[in-house]
């Protein structure tokens, strides 16, 4: 049986598996075409890891998050008491 990423010997030859990262961004879920359109591509595909963006409580980077981090860079200040966490909403 194959593992992610494993590699398996076959008459001699070394074989690898191979990992599909399929990202969906698809808003719109099941009134996508284009989500529609990579399930049919990924059905029978082994070993497809899936992460789906609109389930991740992810932040955009805006200027003013820039700029903090910048300014606690320059002062070396690493520890800025935030902790960064991806999390299912």
């Amino acid at each position: 049986m194959e593992q992610e990423g494993s590699a398996n010997r076959l008459g001699g030859q070394l074989l690898f598996s191979m990992t599909t990262l399929f990202v969906n961004a698809c808003i719109r879920e099941e009134e996508s075409r284009t989500l529609m359109l990579c399930r049919e591509y990924l059905e029978g595909k082994p070993n497809v890891v899936k992460i789906d963006l609109e389930r991740l409580c992810l932040r955009p980077l805006d200027k003013a998050t820039l700029d903090y981090r910048i300014e606690r860079q320059r002062a070396q200040d690493w520890d800025d008491g935030e902790d960064i966490e991806i999390r299912s909403r």
